[in-house]
């Protein structure tokens, strides 16, 4: 069931897939990914076979809403880079205490393409509120990137990144940052969070190809492991061993501060030529 509703003041597309939910998705949703959206919650509930909510969120300033730093590579405006931080807080503060009255304290699943994934991945440090982080070809090549996430280590479970193939072949030198950043992000990810609980997906195809499949494709990954995590634990576990077994039923959610706004003060960006593609590495670079 599809219906459009109104979430703390702002449209949501709500999408009540099968009986009993398992898990609840959010979107950010730009007004250009709209015709899309449909195909992309069947393709979701076709293959994954679960029970779930999406709530899609309206946008209606791509660079403003999602953005959560001043980079003038995405926007000259002033304005880019002050208010992802109401953004997060709209989703921590109004969906999903939304959520969880109307269908129960559920796992949470946040996601997005672009910008949107960038705004998902950088939540993910900001927040605890969420099972998993669905960021598909996000904007990782935003100038200090790899500072912000050195300083401020990933708070949700699992973390599905994808990107496509050509999409760091571009003159556009902040762009083209884009294929080692998602490189260094995943080694990042897999150190934290260990291997079986994040990937790295590489589509076929520039930035502007197959958005919705692309984005079923993260949520996809991100269903099975929300509702693998909340399966119950095998008759044959001895009982001594279940410390080792951190399943995640429900997340206990806190509000980000209200300062929270992304790159650290120490951060440095460089403009400089990025290493080579096999030559990435995890470390702390020189404040």
């Amino acid at each position: 069931m599809k219906q459009t509703i109104e979430i703390s003041g702002r449209q949501c597309l709500l999408y009540n897939v099968g009986e009993n939910p398992k898990v609840l998705l959010i979107q950010t949703l730009g007004e250009q990914e709209r015709d899309g959206i449909d195909s992309e919650v069947a393709m979701i509930s076709e293959i994954t076979g679960a029970s779930f909510v999406m709530a899609a969120f309206a946008i209606g300033d791509w660079e403003v809403e999602l953005t959560p730093w001043h980079d003038p590579a995405i926007s000259k405006r002033q304005a880019v880079g002050e208010h992802a931080g109401e953004t997060l807080r709209y989703v921590t503060d109004g969906v999903i205490p939304y959520l969880h009255q109307e269908y129960g304290e559920l796992p949470i699943v946040l996601g997005g393409y672009s910008l949107g994934g960038l705004f998902s991945l950088w939540a993910g440090s900001e927040s605890d509120c969420f099972a998993a982080i669905a960021a598909m070809s996000p904007s990782a090549w935003i100038a200090g990137w790899q500072d912000y996430a050195s300083q401020h280590p990933v708070k949700t479970p699992c973390v599905y990144l994808s990107l496509g193939d050509r999409e760091e072949y571009t003159r556009n030198k902040a762009f083209a940052q884009v294929g080692n950043n998602i490189r260094w992000e995943h080694e990042l990810l897999k150190q934290v969070l260990g291997t079986d609980n994040t990937t790295l997906e590489w589509n076929p195809g520039n930035h502007f190809m197959d958005a919705a499949r692309r984005t079923a494709k993260g949520f996809i990954w991100c269903v099975k492991k929300a509702v693998a995590q909340q399966s119950p634990l095998p008759q044959s576990v001895p009982s001594h061993s279940t410390s080792a077994i951190k399943p995640t039923v429900s997340r206990i959610c806190s509000s980000p501060p209200a300062t929270a706004s992304g790159s650290p003060s120490t951060a440095v960006v460089s403009t400089e030529n990025p290493p080579p593609r096999d030559s990435i590495s995890i470390k702390e670079r020189r404040s």
